[in-house]
């Protein structure tokens, strides 16, 4: 579970921080993604890739019910542990981004 989480958590923010800055294949993708938070739907921006964190979260709410073994609990932490290391994810790119 820890390792699906985590390469959720990567694919996350490889979509809303490395490939998605601008120059990069998916800058057209992240000024969509601008232009509907700054038109006030940031609710609809930040879960498909404005924000590493809620992208991370959402992924994690959809890809967990096509794992094995379907359990509540164990959904919820997985949640939580694919934002968690998105976080920590954002937080170490931000440090080394060039």
């Amino acid at each position: 579970m820890y390792i699906e989480s985590l390469s959720i958590a990567v694919l996350a923010v490889v979509i809303s921080e490395v490939i998605s800055a601008p120059g990069d294949i998916l800058a057209f993708y992240r000024r969509f993604l601008e232009w509907l938070f700054n038109k006030g739907l940031g609710w609809v921006a930040k879960p498909i890739g404005y924000c590493p964190k809620c992208l991370s979260g959402q992924l994690a709410l959809w890809i967990f019910f096509f794992l094995p073994g379907y359990n509540v609990l164990d959904h919820i932490f997985f949640i939580a542990w694919s934002i968690f290391f998105a976080e920590i994810l954002t937080i170490i790119y931000g440090k080394i981004s060039v």
